[in-house]
């Protein structure tokens, strides 16, 4: 499969860009390929006017569940996309918890329409840092299979929760600290595993704190 570099993809393009050099079908269940370049397959195979979770499934193969995660954490930092993907995480993170090998979507789920022209956006912004982070991350540090996927479900679902509160940009943290968990995941990155735990743990409590005290401060009013 040829290497595409940033400059073939224009992610200026309306309506969505397309490159050949990724015409070759993926993945194959023995591709181990960066997230960056399955980003840009997304890219480039969407359809014009909208993508939806099940799409990303028929698109995504034995990765799955840790490139859905990522992916769609990746569109809830778009404002007014985050309503709709924020179900689909959690619904993915009981799975995770109950040790399901594959996600399975509700049909309703699956079906969510998630704008083609959002995505290009979101993905333009964040892939020089993805591909400049690709470069330090690698398997590392020893952790249970299972017990990770069982913390790692457990992260994503209180994050995914925590879109929904009625805070300002609560989407924005979360969404990328469920990025780095599925990013480190995938990756085998224990250390940055961890590190990401710690921060998850760490923003579910100043969320939850500036809740309380909103609470508090409009009872005394």
């Amino acid at each position: 499969m040829a290497s595409v570099t940033d400059s073939e993809i224009d992610m200026t393009v309306q309506p969505v860009v397309r490159v050949h050099a990724l015409e070759v079908t993926y993945p194959q269940p023995e591709d181990h390929k960066p997230i960056s370049e399955i980003l840009k397959y997304l890219v480039n195979t969407a359809p014009a006017d909208y993508v939806t979770p099940g799409w990303l499934l028929e698109n995504l193969g034995d990765r799955s569940f840790g490139v859905l995660v990522f992916v769609l954490a990746l569109f809830s930092l778009a404002p007014g996309v985050c309503a709709l993907t924020g179900v689909v995480l959690m619904v993915l993170a009981t799975q995770i918890v109950l040790g399901h090998t594959k996600p399975v979507l509700p049909p309703r789920a699956a079906s969510q329409r998630i704008p083609t022209q959002r995505v290009v956006k979101v993905i333009g912004r964040i892939l020089p840092a993805l591909i400049r982070l690709e470069r330090i991350v690698r398997p590392r540090g020893h952790t249970s299979a299972r017990a990770t996927k069982l913390l790692a479900g457990l992260a994503v679902f209180l994050l995914a929760a925590a879109i929904y509160l009625p805070i300002p940009f609560s989407n924005i943290p979360a969404a990328t600290i469920m990025m780095f968990i599925a990013f480190a995941y995938l990756a085998k990155d224990g250390v940055l595993l961890t590190l990401s735990m710690v921060a998850a743990v760490a923003t579910q409590a100043i969320l939850l704190w500036m809740v309380v005290g909103a609470a508090d401060w409009l009872r005394a009013v």
